[in-house]
């Protein structure tokens, strides 16, 4: 993906002209140059690049890149195909042998086949095996028997929800790349946080979980409820 953009605007993705981009707006901010004529400047060139890129760009949704890597169910030869989630191997005789599987790829170029990892829990749909597998909003749990059943369950951390105490608490990945944990009851339960919960629960109120912070002023453990205020030092002093 990012070659193709760095193919089709190299001048966005040129060092020199970030360089320049941000002189130029450091003169709107002294007042020596307008926003106007910064954004006229930039937006020219831009729209020409754009219109050029609508006819010659590479289209990845639709490109297909052979593999020397074996389809596992048939044998038969398999390619690279972009998904909404990346790329990932697929085998040439779609729709007749559906196999897919995501993969890695190292410096050299070499693709090594990412592994189901199984679960040991059932699909509640079809009864096959439940194996992880990762989305762009982390790991989730998805049948073995894709594309035929499309059963998916998230993977909870085992820790009830501090606010509903019902649900449980998941990891899942915001837009950033960041992780944080909220109830698989959402957006009926709309409980989330950055800690990491822990299957302990307050010492004060009882609380269902308690949650970790690591920082440079030291690791902290608190009561996520609300009013109580119980807190500790990594030492496992308490403060009041």
């Amino acid at each position: 993906m990012c070659d193709v953009l760095v193919e089709s605007f190299p001048n966005i993705f040129n060092v020199e002209f970030t360089a320049q981009m941000e002189n130029e707006l450091d003169d709107v901010e002294e007042g020596s140059k307008t926003y106007e004529t910064t954004l006229k400047d930039f937006y020219t060139p831009f729209a020409e690049t754009l219109e050029k890129a609508k006819l010659t760009m590479r289209n990845i949704k639709r490109q297909e890149i052979p593999t020397d890597i074996v389809c596992e169910k048939c044998g038969g030869a398999t390619i690279i195909k972009w998904g909404k989630r990346g790329e990932f191997l697929a085998c040439t005789k779609y729709p007749d042998c559906k196999f897919t599987s995501e993969f890695t790829k190292d410096e050299e170029g070499k693709i090594t086949l990412i592994k189901m990892e199984a679960t040991g829990e059932k699909c509640d749909k079809c009864g096959s095996d439940m194996i992880v597998k990762t989305g762009r909003f982390g790991k989730f749990l998805a049948c073995s028997k894709y594309p035929e059943c499309k059963s998916t369950k998230t993977i909870t951390t085992g820790i009830n929800c501090p606010d509903c105490a019902t649900g449980m608490l998941v990891e899942r990945k915001a837009k950033t790349g960041r992780f944080f944990y909220g109830c698989n009851k959402y957006p009926e339960c709309k409980f989330a946080t950055w800690e990491t919960p822990l299957k302990e629960p307050c010492p004060k109120c009882q609380c269902v979980t308690l949650l970790a912070k690591v920082s440079k002023a030291g690791n902290k453990v608190r009561c996520p409820k609300e009013g109580c205020g119980f807190e500790r030092d990594d030492s496992g002093t308490e403060k009041a």
